[in-house]
């Protein structure tokens, strides 16, 4: 089973692609089965710029053991921070799972990957994974997160998934964002409530 598997995986896409939110969507998946401990870490987090990757790990992590790192914001780190944290996580794989999120893949990422992959020691799995957003995922994480609002207004959601289908077409992917469709979503819905257009 997932308890059994070592393994770093790394999700990249565009900003506002979903990642996170995809993320803490498995976490919770997997909170409600297996008894992990979770540490969330911010590579955009200013500590880093006067700590070390490794000693701020080993502050979060103590002596845990099944535990999942989740590293938010990956790509921010600098080759070298990037090593050093691969350096960490390998002698720790036989209790860590490794969560990485970033906006871009780099060769310094795929190298790191590889010399994980090919570590005898380590034995563990690594799958690099580009999300892509699309238009039906759009319109259920609008659904979900202003059900309230839209509710008995389906037209708003074909809406904003026709518009967003429309962007896609003409601009491609990285020209898609949750958060985009977030803000119109929510400000449209209320805008065209105070018009009229939207309410019933």
């Amino acid at each position: 089973g997932v308890e059994n598997k070592r393994g770093v995986v790394l999700l990249v896409s565009p900003p506002g692609a979903g990642k996170t939110h995809l993320a803490d969507q498995v976490l919770f998946a997997i909170s409600q089965r297996h008894r992990w401990h979770f540490r969330r870490v911010d590579c955009s987090n200013d500590e880093l710029v006067v700590t070390s990757v490794s000693e701020l790990l080993d502050r979060r992590f103590g002596g845990a053991e099944n535990a999942l790192l989740v590293a938010d914001e990956f790509h921010l780190l600098s080759a070298s921070q990037k090593r050093e944290l691969f350096a960490w996580i390998a002698p720790r794989l036989a209790w860590l799972r490794v969560l990485l999120i970033g906006n871009r893949l780099l060769q310094v990422d795929r190298d790191l990957f590889a010399a994980l992959q090919a570590d005898t020691i380590a034995q563990c799995e690594c799958r690099l994974l580009e999300v892509r957003l699309s238009i039906a995922r759009i319109g259920r994480v609008c659904c979900d997160r202003y059900a309230a609002l839209l509710a008995g207004r389906p037209h708003v959601v074909q809406f904003v998934c026709a518009f967003f289908a429309m962007v896609h077409a003409l601009f491609g992917d990285a020209a898609l964002s949750l958060r985009d469709a977030f803000n119109l979503v929510g400000g449209g819905v209320r805008a065209l409530c105070t018009i009229g257009i939207a309410c019933d």
